[in-house]
Formats: C-alpha cells, structure tokens, sequence
C-alpha cells in the first residue's frame, strides 16, 4: 500500500493543452509483507520521483514516464518474552521489539495513454505502461547488526 503526500508540477510549452509537463512526486509509504509465520508491521518509509508527460491534444495521446527511488519492507516483531536460564536458573526477560527491514528501490514506469469522448459530458482513458523496479539495496538488521549478540 503507497500513500503519496505533496505533488508539484511545472508545465513548459504549453498551447491548448499540448505539450510537455515535469514534476517531482514525494510522499510517504506505507508498506508490508507477509513472509512464512513470522509477525509483521507496517515500515513507514519514503519515496520520490522525477515525471515527465507529454500530450498532444490533436490525437489525444499522452506519453509518460517515472524514475524513482522507493523504499519498501517491513518491521520484524519480536514479542515480550521470558527466558529462564536451566544451568543458573536466572530469569531473562526481553522487551517487545521490532527490526525494520527495507528494499531500497529504483522505479521506472513507461507508458501512454489515450482519452476518448463518450459523450458531451463523459471521457474514458486507456493506456497501455510498463513498471520496473531494481533492487539496490536490502538491509537485514538496518543497523542492527548487535541485535544477534543481544538474544
């Protein structure tokens, strides 16, 4: 789930709504996974992209294209627990905590759209695109590398 806050654009030679548009998409993301049996939480993350679109009105077609960077995952949950020690009976017990783990993404979207008129009051949009994300980077423990010496 991607939830985007804050969206600017600038338009450069623009006649009757032809023309090419730039802008910058920014916001915040909301994301999770499901992976085996393990509990899960939402990581709040971010994400940014440069967009272009270019439109001709004549034929009705849009062009357009995304580059992105994007970072999803989520937080491993680690409940509250007690550990009690069977060489010295010592009781342990560790804190509910949680471990973010985040995919850090470039984005590239590709596509075009076409709008048609129903009637006088009513347009349809159709488009065909294409979306791609490459992997940069997947942090395990996101700095967390002394949780493993803390269990």
């Amino acid at each position: 789930m991607m939830l985007a806050f804050g969206v600017l654009f600038f338009c450069t030679h623009t006649e009757a709504q032809t023309g090419t548009a730039y802008g910058f998409k920014t916001g915040l993301t909301f994301s999770n996974q499901q992976w085996n049996t393990q509990e899960r939480e939402l990581l709040t993350a971010y994400h940014g992209a440069l967009t272009l679109e270019s439109r001709d009105e004549e034929l009705g077609v849009a062009l357009f294209g995304d580059l992105g960077w994007h970072v999803k995952g989520s937080r491993v949950v680690f409940q509250r627990t007690t550990f009690v020690n069977p060489t010295t009976n010592q009781t342990v017990e560790l804190p509910r905590r949680s471990i973010r783990q985040p995919f850090n993404n470039l984005s590239l979207v590709i596509g075009a759209k076409k709008v048609s008129q129903l009637t006088d009051f009513i347009n349809y949009y159709y488009g065909l695109g294409a979306h791609a994300d490459f992997n940069v980077s997947y942090d395990v423990y996101f700095g967390n590398s002394d949780f493993l010496t803390s269990m």
